[in-house]
């Protein structure tokens, strides 16, 4: 029982006052981190190939796809959508009249991109 009392006591006087720089240290680094992660993540969003508008657009042409198919619309057009042209363009596959190339390209931050479907026009 003496010893407990004597640990205790001991004990108590050996707490730190002195621990803010540990614990500044510490809060700098948890900062630096989350700081270092956000930059990443605004940077991947900047990108113009994730950007809201490029994924609009490549939304935009599967739905320009799929109306090509369903319409048997094969002509080459140019397609206004928001601020950005979209030209689709169609192409006998080598020679053959039932095979067609679709390809669809946009321009977005100074990048040119470009989607290319394969398609038969056989009804069978």
């Amino acid at each position: 029982m003496i010893l407990k009392k004597y640990l205790l006591k001991n004990y108590k006087s050996y707490s730190f006052s002195a621990n803010s720089l540990l614990e500044s240290v510490i809060a700098l680094s948890i900062m630096a981190t989350i700081i270092a992660i956000s930059v990443n993540i605004i940077t991947v969003l900047f990108n113009s190939e994730n950007s809201i508008l490029y994924y609009k657009t490549i939304q935009k042409i599967e739905e320009l796809q799929w109306e090509t198919v369903e319409n048997k619309s094969f002509k080459t057009e140019k397609i206004n959508f928001r601020s950005i042209e979209i030209k689709k363009t169609i192409e006998k596959y080598n020679d053959n009249n039932e095979l067609k190339i679709i390809e669809y390209t946009f321009e977005l931050n100074n990048k040119k991109h470009q989607s290319i479907f394969f398609i038969s026009t056989n009804s069978d």
